[in-house]
């Protein structure tokens, strides 16, 4: 990703190969406070999907190295 703005499409395509991949939907997304999940079209889109959108506590690393380490993961499996 060289743009911010390609959240959006990425993710897209992201939920799609979950979706194929491991026969099950994503349901919680959890953000760092990083404004490029902060945007129109990706709100509409989650709640379109019925994702429940989260921010992460502020000055609490360990929930951002939880959802980093679940992120790894997937993309590792991936």
């Amino acid at each position: 990703m060289k743009y911010k703005s390609e959240v959006y499409s990425i993710f897209v395509i992201f939920q799609k190969m979950v979706e194929s991949l491991f026969d099950m939907r994503i349901r919680i997304f959890q953000s760092d406070r990083e404004k490029e999940c902060d945007n129109i079209p990706l709100q509409s889109y989650f709640q379109a999907h019925s994702i429940i959108f989260q921010n992460s506590c502020p000055r609490t690393p360990e929930q951002n190295g939880v959802a980093e380490r679940k992120h790894h993961h997937i993309v590792e499996v991936a």
